[in-house]
């Protein structure tokens, strides 16, 4: 870059208006020759406007990304506070208290399949996968996977295993730690991708863990 260059460039920064004050000398501008020309020829102006209308294209969708990111967590606390209702008005012994869960997670948050592993009680057997499932979660935080071993999903799903392709494991958090895992299933790779915020599958894992202690 010449010094000529530079001082024109450094010239047109500090007066941002110059080709709106001299629209005469676009016309007069050639921007090269032969097929060239026909792709600079169009006035200045033209382009800039282009410039200023793709950042103000970009501004939207960011925009367009934090409304539907709000509505999104609008509509999850309405579910969250539909499934607490829904818990609150059940109340039942332990058995059919996982069969309540199981009905209102499908109803209320479309999820395909789920399976309710609790913790052992004393002298009982619980669930063969449950030490697994509880390793997952032994941060107390939900974790997302889609690459479940087909193994630990026949174990969960049983029947439906092959239709799931990811999972989320949300800790069921009772006074005094975890007691259970909720294991989400879904037939969508994309549903619960690794990675993805859990805010909601922890609060989801709270209510549910309160409703099963208040059903012990």
């Amino acid at each position: 870059m010449t010094t000529k260059t530079q001082e024109v460039i450094d010239y047109l920064k500090q007066h941002p208006s110059f080709f709106e004050e001299n629209q005469a000398l676009l016309r007069d501008l050639d921007f090269g020759d032969g097929d060239d020309k026909k792709v600079g020829a169009a006035p200045f102006y033209q382009r800039q406007r282009k410039v200023w209308k793709d950042r103000e294209n970009q501004q939207q969708t960011k925009i367009d990304l934090i409304v539907d990111s709000a509505k999104n967590n609008q509509r999850l606390e309405s579910d969250l506070l539909e499934m607490a209702i829904g818990l609150l008005s059940s109340r039942q012994n332990r058995k059919d208290a996982v069969k309540t869960v199981i009905a209102l997670m499908r109803r209320q948050f479309n999820v395909n399949d789920v399976a309710i592993l609790l913790k052992r009680e004393q002298g009982a057997c619980g669930h063969p996968k449950y030490d697994d499932a509880r390793q997952r979660v032994a941060h107390q935080s939900s974790v997302c996977d889609d690459r479940v071993s087909s193994d630990l999903l026949e174990a969960l799903f049983h029947d439906n295993f092959k239709a799931i392709k990811s999972c989320a494991f949300v800790p069921l958090i009772f006074s005094d730690g975890i007691q259970g895992v909720m294991v989400l299933g879904s037939t969508s790779n994309a549903r619960f991708q690794p990675g993805i915020g859990v805010m909601f599958l922890d609060r989801l894992g709270l209510l549910v863990g309160g409703y099963f202690q208040g059903n012990e």
